[in-house]
Protein backbone atom coordinates (compact mmCIF):
# COMPACT_ATOMS: atom_id res chain seq x y z
CA UNK A 1 0.00 0.00 0.00
CA UNK A 2 1.39 3.39 -1.00
CA UNK A 3 0.89 6.89 0.37
CA UNK A 4 -1.52 8.99 -1.66
CA UNK A 5 -1.78 12.76 -1.96
CA UNK A 6 -4.82 13.64 0.12
CA UNK A 7 -6.63 16.98 0.22
CA UNK A 8 -7.25 18.70 3.54
CA UNK A 9 -10.88 19.77 3.96
CA UNK A 10 -10.69 21.44 7.36
CA UNK A 11 -8.55 22.00 10.44
CA UNK A 12 -10.71 22.49 13.53
CA UNK A 13 -9.00 23.82 16.66
CA UNK A 14 -10.46 22.29 19.84
CA UNK A 15 -8.17 24.01 22.34
CA UNK A 16 -5.67 22.43 24.76
CA UNK A 17 -3.38 21.60 21.80
CA UNK A 18 -6.06 19.36 20.26
CA UNK A 19 -7.38 19.67 16.72
CA UNK A 20 -9.28 17.68 14.12
CA UNK A 21 -7.90 17.31 10.62
CA UNK A 22 -10.52 16.32 8.04
CA UNK A 23 -9.40 14.97 4.67
CA UNK A 24 -11.04 14.05 1.39
CA UNK A 25 -10.46 10.37 0.60
CA UNK A 26 -12.70 7.60 -0.68
CA UNK A 27 -10.31 4.97 0.69
CA UNK A 28 -10.11 6.45 4.18
CA UNK A 29 -13.84 7.11 4.25
CA UNK A 30 -14.30 3.32 4.21
CA UNK A 31 -12.32 2.89 7.45
CA UNK A 32 -13.90 0.95 10.30
CA UNK A 33 -13.59 1.58 14.05
CA UNK A 34 -10.14 0.70 15.35
CA UNK A 35 -8.36 1.35 12.07
CA UNK A 36 -5.81 4.10 11.52
CA UNK A 37 -3.81 5.88 8.84
CA UNK A 38 -0.24 7.10 8.63
CA UNK A 39 0.10 10.75 7.65
CA UNK A 40 3.06 12.83 6.54
CA UNK A 41 3.59 16.24 4.99
CA UNK A 42 5.34 14.84 1.94
CA UNK A 43 8.64 16.53 2.72
CA UNK A 44 12.00 15.47 4.13
CA UNK A 45 11.36 17.02 7.56
CA UNK A 46 9.72 15.37 9.46
CA UNK A 47 10.61 12.27 7.47
CA UNK A 48 8.67 9.45 9.16
CA UNK A 49 4.85 9.37 8.81
CA UNK A 50 2.85 9.42 12.05
CA UNK A 51 -0.04 7.04 12.83
CA UNK A 52 -3.44 8.51 13.74
CA UNK A 53 -6.62 6.62 14.65
CA UNK A 54 -9.71 7.40 12.61
CA UNK A 55 -12.09 9.57 14.65
CA UNK A 56 -14.93 9.43 12.12
CA UNK A 57 -15.33 8.42 8.49
CA UNK A 58 -17.88 8.33 5.70
CA UNK A 59 -19.20 10.17 2.65
CA UNK A 60 -15.79 10.51 1.05
CA UNK A 61 -13.99 11.99 4.07
CA UNK A 62 -12.19 10.96 7.23
CA UNK A 63 -11.47 12.82 10.46
CA UNK A 64 -8.46 12.42 12.76
CA UNK A 65 -8.11 13.74 16.31
CA UNK A 66 -4.57 15.03 16.87
CA UNK A 67 -2.68 16.40 19.86
CA UNK A 68 0.25 18.71 19.23
CA UNK A 69 3.24 16.96 20.79
CA UNK A 70 6.17 17.83 18.55
CA UNK A 71 7.27 19.29 15.24
CA UNK A 72 5.24 16.98 12.98
CA UNK A 73 1.90 17.52 14.71
CA UNK A 74 2.57 21.26 15.04
CA UNK A 75 3.09 21.46 11.27
CA UNK A 76 -0.12 19.50 10.66
CA UNK A 77 -2.01 22.00 12.82
CA UNK A 78 -0.86 24.83 10.55
CA UNK A 79 -2.39 23.31 7.42
CA UNK A 80 -5.43 24.87 5.79
CA UNK A 81 -8.27 23.85 3.50
CA UNK A 82 -6.91 22.82 0.12
CA UNK A 83 -3.46 21.82 1.36
CA UNK A 84 -2.19 18.33 0.56
CA UNK A 85 -0.79 15.63 2.83
CA UNK A 86 0.34 12.08 2.16
CA UNK A 87 -1.87 9.44 3.78
CA UNK A 88 -1.77 5.64 3.84
CA UNK A 89 -4.74 3.63 5.03
CA UNK A 90 -6.98 2.42 6.36
CA UNK A 91 -4.55 0.18 8.27
CA UNK A 92 -4.93 -2.32 11.10
CA UNK A 93 -7.63 -4.76 12.12
CA UNK A 94 -11.10 -3.26 12.64
CA UNK A 95 -12.72 -3.79 16.01
CA UNK A 96 -15.53 -6.36 15.82
CA UNK A 97 -18.94 -5.52 17.20
CA UNK A 98 -19.24 -6.64 20.82
CA UNK A 99 -22.27 -6.78 23.11
CA UNK A 100 -22.54 -3.32 24.74
CA UNK A 101 -18.95 -2.86 25.97
CA UNK A 102 -17.77 -0.05 28.22
CA UNK A 103 -15.26 2.11 26.34
CA UNK A 104 -12.50 3.50 28.55
CA UNK A 105 -10.66 6.40 26.91
CA UNK A 106 -7.81 8.58 28.08
CA UNK A 107 -7.09 11.81 26.18
CA UNK A 108 -6.75 11.36 22.41
CA UNK A 109 -7.37 7.66 23.00
CA UNK A 110 -11.00 8.66 22.64
CA UNK A 111 -10.62 8.86 18.85
CA UNK A 112 -11.10 5.17 17.90
CA UNK A 113 -13.53 4.57 20.76
CA UNK A 114 -15.76 7.47 19.73
CA UNK A 115 -15.77 6.05 16.20
CA UNK A 116 -16.79 2.69 17.64
CA UNK A 117 -19.58 4.30 19.68
CA UNK A 118 -20.93 5.97 16.54
CA UNK A 119 -21.28 2.56 14.91
CA UNK A 120 -22.25 0.24 17.78
CA UNK A 121 -24.06 0.29 21.12
CA UNK A 122 -21.56 1.13 23.88
CA UNK A 123 -21.01 3.31 26.95
CA UNK A 124 -18.20 5.84 26.45
CA UNK A 125 -16.11 6.98 29.43
CA UNK A 126 -13.49 9.70 28.91
CA UNK A 127 -10.78 11.00 31.19
CA UNK A 128 -9.13 14.36 30.47
CA UNK A 129 -6.61 16.42 32.46
CA UNK A 130 -8.78 19.55 32.25
CA UNK A 131 -12.16 20.58 30.78
CA UNK A 132 -12.21 20.82 26.98
CA UNK A 133 -15.63 21.97 25.71
CA UNK A 134 -14.45 21.80 22.10
CA UNK A 135 -13.63 18.11 22.31
CA UNK A 136 -16.73 17.22 24.31
CA UNK A 137 -18.87 19.02 21.71
CA UNK A 138 -17.54 16.69 19.00
CA UNK A 139 -18.91 13.77 21.04
CA UNK A 140 -22.47 15.09 21.10
CA UNK A 141 -24.94 12.31 20.52
CA UNK A 142 -22.68 9.73 22.14
CA UNK A 143 -23.64 10.76 25.70
CA UNK A 144 -20.13 10.31 27.11
CA UNK A 145 -19.36 10.28 30.82
CA UNK A 146 -16.41 12.67 31.20
CA UNK A 147 -14.15 13.18 34.21
CA UNK A 148 -11.36 15.75 34.67
CA UNK A 149 -8.25 14.78 36.60
CA UNK A 150 -7.14 18.29 37.60
CA UNK A 151 -10.58 19.64 38.55
CA UNK A 152 -11.57 19.89 42.20
CA UNK A 153 -13.54 16.78 43.06
CA UNK A 154 -12.48 15.10 39.83
CA UNK A 155 -10.52 11.92 39.26
CA UNK A 156 -9.40 9.50 36.58
CA UNK A 157 -11.41 7.52 34.08
CA UNK A 158 -10.46 4.35 35.97
CA UNK A 159 -12.06 5.90 39.07
CA UNK A 160 -15.26 6.11 37.01
CA UNK A 161 -14.98 2.43 36.16
CA UNK A 162 -14.49 1.44 39.80
CA UNK A 163 -17.32 3.64 41.06
CA UNK A 164 -19.99 3.12 38.39
CA UNK A 165 -19.06 0.25 36.07
CA UNK A 166 -17.03 -2.27 38.11
CA UNK A 167 -18.66 -5.49 36.89
CA UNK A 168 -19.17 -5.14 33.13
CA UNK A 169 -18.60 -8.11 30.86
CA UNK A 170 -16.21 -6.27 28.52
CA UNK A 171 -14.08 -3.12 28.57
CA UNK A 172 -12.30 -1.67 25.53
CA UNK A 173 -9.51 0.70 26.54
CA UNK A 174 -7.39 3.19 24.63
CA UNK A 175 -5.06 5.66 26.28
CA UNK A 176 -1.72 5.94 28.07
CA UNK A 177 -0.20 2.70 29.33
CA UNK A 178 -0.45 4.01 32.90
CA UNK A 179 -4.23 4.21 32.45
CA UNK A 180 -4.33 0.70 30.99
CA UNK A 181 -2.31 -0.71 33.89
CA UNK A 182 -4.62 1.00 36.39
CA UNK A 183 -7.65 -0.47 34.63
CA UNK A 184 -6.15 -3.95 34.83
CA UNK A 185 -5.76 -3.51 38.58
CA UNK A 186 -9.46 -2.63 38.82
CA UNK A 187 -11.07 -5.29 36.61
CA UNK A 188 -10.09 -8.80 35.43
CA UNK A 189 -7.73 -8.81 32.44
CA UNK A 190 -9.93 -11.44 30.76
CA UNK A 191 -12.58 -8.75 30.33
CA UNK A 192 -10.30 -6.14 28.74
CA UNK A 193 -9.45 -5.39 25.12
CA UNK A 194 -6.72 -2.84 24.50
CA UNK A 195 -6.36 -0.56 21.50
CA UNK A 196 -2.62 0.00 21.54
CA UNK A 197 -1.05 3.35 20.78
CA UNK A 198 2.54 3.64 19.63
CA UNK A 199 5.00 4.98 17.13
CA UNK A 200 5.71 3.15 13.88
CA UNK A 201 7.66 3.87 10.73
CA UNK A 202 5.93 1.80 8.05
CA UNK A 203 2.43 0.84 9.21
CA UNK A 204 2.51 -2.45 7.29
CA UNK A 205 4.48 -4.80 9.55
CA UNK A 206 7.98 -4.37 8.14
CA UNK A 207 9.88 -2.03 10.47
CA UNK A 208 8.88 -3.68 13.80
CA UNK A 209 9.03 -0.32 15.61
CA UNK A 210 5.51 -0.86 16.96
CA UNK A 211 6.06 -4.41 18.28
CA UNK A 212 4.44 -5.19 21.64
CA UNK A 213 5.71 -7.93 23.95
CA UNK A 214 3.45 -10.99 23.87
CA UNK A 215 3.22 -13.95 26.19
CA UNK A 216 5.76 -16.69 25.57
CA UNK A 217 8.60 -14.30 24.73
CA UNK A 218 7.10 -13.33 21.38
CA UNK A 219 6.08 -9.97 19.91
CA UNK A 220 2.94 -8.65 18.20
CA UNK A 221 2.93 -5.83 15.65
CA UNK A 222 0.44 -3.08 16.46
CA UNK A 223 0.03 -2.18 12.79
CA UNK A 224 -0.88 -5.64 11.46
CA UNK A 225 -1.79 -7.97 14.34
CA UNK A 226 -3.40 -4.99 16.08
CA UNK A 227 -4.11 -2.33 16.94
CA UNK A 228 -6.51 -4.18 19.26
CA UNK A 229 -5.42 -7.04 21.50
CA UNK A 230 -6.79 -9.07 24.36
CA UNK A 231 -5.11 -7.84 27.53
CA UNK A 232 -4.28 -11.44 28.41
CA UNK A 233 -2.11 -11.73 25.28
CA UNK A 234 0.22 -8.86 26.26
CA UNK A 235 3.25 -9.47 28.48
CA UNK A 236 3.13 -6.57 30.94
CA UNK A 237 6.32 -7.75 32.67
CA UNK A 238 8.37 -6.42 29.73
CA UNK A 239 8.71 -2.80 28.53
CA UNK A 240 5.75 -1.63 26.46
CA UNK A 241 7.30 1.49 24.92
Amino acid sequence: MFSKPTRVLEIRDLGSKLFIISVESEELSRAMPGQFATISLGRDDPFVPRPFSVFNAGDGRADFLVKIKGRATALLARLAEGDTILATGPLGRPLPEFDSPVLVAGGVGVAPLAFYARKHAARLLLGLPDPNPGLVETLSGLDPVVIYENTHGGGTVVDLVKEKYPSESLYIACGPWAMVRALLEAVPAERVIILAEGMMACGVGTCLVCALPAKGGKYMRVCTEGPWFRATDIDFTRPLE
